[in-house]
């Protein structure tokens, strides 16, 4: 069984959002059924625009007086930026937070987390084969991490894991101008609960009809890079938003396609003519997790 990894986030931050009225004012705004979470627990949501475009995917963890955000840096500016539009009376108040953030990927982590020493302060948010720590020194808690049975990598192989797995990520994947549905985050999303901003389009795309694009891995034998055109024949299909170079050679990538061209097996090209393979898309893939990632 491979080890888990683990690796410190620069990019990601911590936002704290406390106030009596934080589970039902987040519950109106946010994707996922965040009244009911409990002290420990840990869901992943998203903030929309009122178009049902993602503008932020967040993983939360319920403490005992506040809900605790892990997110992409520039997107908690956003989140704040939204969410006090709509404070209003509500006794909710966000603080954005010094603490860094450590990664983890990979099996049984809530064992793996439970035989390491963190920090009193730390905020654990685990959901299924991905967590993340926010801590004061996360180094240290990296290397209590390492020696519980963890491997520390670097981010090109943090990125290698999370392409593999199709993961979105801000600022690539995460643009402003996605659906849920086009980057495999439905799971992010409670079509029970009432309403909350976007709600309308989101709805009508899962119980109407499909997204016209998904997120798709590929792969290369030679080198992918951000920002690439990759075509079928001659029509472009999609564009490389996240690339990185496999130990074995050759580049993995993920890249936003036209529908019939992310079916699994596809051969695609790119502008110098090599040709790259469709590996698996976000409707396709399995035993993986939707979770945030380095971004």
């Amino acid at each position: 069984m491979t080890a888990p990894i683990a690796h410190c986030q620069r990019d990601t931050g911590v936002l704290r959002i406390s106030g009596e009225d934080r589970l039902n004012f987040l519950h109106r705004l946010l994707t996922a059924d965040v009244a009911t979470l409990g002290r420990g627990t840990s869901r992943q949501c998203l903030l929309l625009d009122t178009k049902g475009r993602v503008q932020a995917l967040m993983k939360m963890t319920a403490t005992g007086d506040a809900i605790v955000s892990f997110a992409n840096k520039r997107a908690i500016e956003t989140v704040v930026t939204t969410l006090q539009r709509y404070v209003l009376g509500a006794d909710v108040a966000f603080e954005v937070s010094e603490a860094a953030v450590v990664g983890l990927r990979g099996p049984k982590l809530d064992d793996l987390i439970s035989r390491t020493e963190l920090p009193d302060d730390s905020v654990v948010a685990c959901d299924g084969d991905l967590a993340q720590i926010a801590c004061p020194a996360p180094e240290a808690v990296r290397d209590g991490l390492v020696a519980a049975g963890a491997a520390e990598v670097d981010g090109e192989a943090w990125r290698v894991a999370r392409v593999m797995a199709c993961e979105p990520a801000h600022d690539a994947e995460i643009t402003g101008a996605e659906f849920p549905q086009e980057l495999g985050l439905v799971d992010a999303v409670d079509f029970e609960k009432g309403c909350y901003l976007g709600q309308e389009t989101v709805a009508r795309i899962h119980y109407r009809g499909q997204v016209n694009r998904l997120l798709a891995t590929v792969r290369a034998d030679h080198r992918l890079d951000v920002g690439g055109d990759l075509l079928d024949g001659d029509s472009p299909v999609g564009r490389i938003s996240s690339a990185a170079g496999m130990s074995s050679g050759g580049s993995i990538a993920l890249a936003l396609l036209s529908r019939a061209a992310a079916a699994p097996g596809a051969v695609l090209v790119d502008e110098t003519g090599g040709q790259v393979e469709v590996v698996a898309n976000v409707e396709t893939r399995s035993g993986t997790t939707n979770g945030p990632s380095d971004p």
